[in-house]
């Protein structure tokens, strides 16, 4: 017996697999009665009457601090920064400042990559433990950002979650497994930490600040004064949509990001309030 899976309904073929396990009540509580006893495991009944059914291991996922996540990504990233913000000093916002690039840490951490066509559109990476290897869909290199954020992700499960998936069985992230279950809300905290660790290796605090007092300054306090704030966007009011262009728009493309990851990011920083 093999329940499939899908990312739609994991939370309902959890709950069925539970049950189908005997870890779990049914709504209508059963005992099934057998030639070996008594139980309320299915498994366990059709195993005996000669039905294998393997039994799947949950997978549990810690919790970890955003800090301890920034720091993870920052022992990588500290030296390329530290170039990058003198680079910046010397330079006036038209030139173009190298941004930090997630393939060059996969290699220094003997991570390999391979691009290739994915059966599910939808799914943008695969993290593989067995292989040491990423492999990314040749669908999602269309977009530039998106496809380093990927990339950034998957180096996230590696770097944070290596040890946990090898210890607990996981053979590759991002594709079904027969043996391995997870949770709705672990499930959502797994995929948490690799988006923040992503964020923070593409994104780092320290030259989301120095870029951000850059732009600002040269864009806001030299046109209305005043000191170094958060910039405040709303998309009815005009005045606030080109100062959202001019200082997000162009740290977007500064560190190769979506506007959507540097908007995330410099909201989750305190330095973009919007109404909604």
């Amino acid at each position: 017996y093999v329940l499939p899976r899908s990312i739609a309904d994991k939370s309902k073929q959890f709950h069925n697999l539970e049950v189908l396990e005997g870890n779990r009540r049914m709504s209508t509580p059963i005992l099934i009665l057998s030639a070996r006893g008594l139980t309320s495991s299915l498994a366990d009944t059709l195993n005996y009457d000669g039905v294998i059914v393997k039994k799947r291991r949950l997978l549990n996922i810690p919790f970890l601090s955003e800090e301890e996540i920034e720091n993870r990504a920052n022992s990588l990233t500290e030296n390329d920064v530290e170039n990058i913000i003198r680079i910046l000093k010397s330079t006036d916002i038209t030139t173009k400042i190298p941004s930090l690039n997630p393939f060059a840490y996969a290699d220094l951490l003997s991570l390999s990559y391979k691009i290739e066509e994915m059966n599910d559109e939808s799914q943008l990476g695969l993290l593989d433990v067995n292989k040491n290897l990423v492999l990314l869909n040749s669908d999602g290199s269309k977009i530039h950002e998106r496809f380093r954020f990927t990339m950034a992700h998957e180096l996230g499960h590696y770097v944070l979650h290596l040890p946990l998936f090898k210890e607990q069985g996981v053979t590759s992230v991002g594709e079904s497994e027969n043996t391995i279950s997870i949770s709705e809300s672990d499930s959502r905290r797994l995929e948490y930490q690799a988006n923040k660790f992503a964020s923070s290796l593409l994104m780092p605090r320290k030259l989301v600040y120095k870029l951000y007092e850059k732009y600002y300054c040269v864009f806001i306090q030299q046109k209305y004064g005043g000191e170094l704030r958060p910039l405040y966007y709303n998309f009815k009011q005009p005045e606030t949509r080109v100062s959202y262009r001019v200082v997000v728009g162009n740290m977007a493309k500064q560190m190769e990001v979506s506007l959507q990851a540097i908007d995330l990011r410099l909201k989750s920083l305190g330095l973009l309030k919007t109404p909604y």
